[in-house]
């Protein structure tokens, strides 16, 4: 019963984050085009202090995915991610899970304020702030495997298949 709250748990720097914009292969299901309309819109990530990982999320058209992309020590790369629909009033955005890579996940919805300013998108909530970069659409590589799955607490990954909740 993780998704949506795992900020902390992937060990993301939640205040004064030194934040590095990377280039993931975030939006794997087909998150990330939009229409521009929604200051959400697009690929927004940070790397996990640390680690060889980039943790974001992809708004497109009312669909949300938010991933935790690994390189992996077999080779490859995992991706632990939930899928879901997000809405947003004033500055107020609320995101519903509907499907998971993790077995253990339910659905579940959280809210979160939000600002977007300039490449930057701030998420608030009680326990802590979330500061993402927005990272440029990218055309679809061709290259490298990327595996569904989920990460525990010290980041070892299983694979598991994207699930509906």
């Amino acid at each position: 019963m993780r998704a949506w709250f795992g900020v902390e748990w992937f060990g993301v720097e939640m205040v004064g984050l030194s934040v590095t914009a990377l280039v993931v292969a975030l939006g794997t299901s087909g998150c990330g085009g939009g229409t521009g309309k929604d200051a959400l819109e697009g690929i927004w990530a940070t790397s996990v202090p640390g680690k060889q990982c980039a943790f974001g999320f992809a708004f497109d058209s009312g669909v949300v995915e938010q991933d935790l992309i690994c390189n992996l020590q077999s080779g490859g790369t995992g991706v632990d991610a939930t899928i879901g629909t997000y809405t947003t009033s004033g500055n107020q955005l609320t995101v519903s899970s509907t499907r998971s890579s993790c077995p253990s996940d339910v659905r579940e919805t959280a809210t979160f304020s939000f600002s977007v300013q300039a490449d930057t998108l701030t998420m608030t909530r009680p326990d802590g702030i979330l500061v993402l970069k927005k990272v440029p659409k990218m055309p679809s590589s061709t290259g490298g495997a990327a595996v569904y799955g989920c990460f525990d607490d010290n980041l070892t990954f299983t694979s598991s298949p994207l699930r509906n909740l």
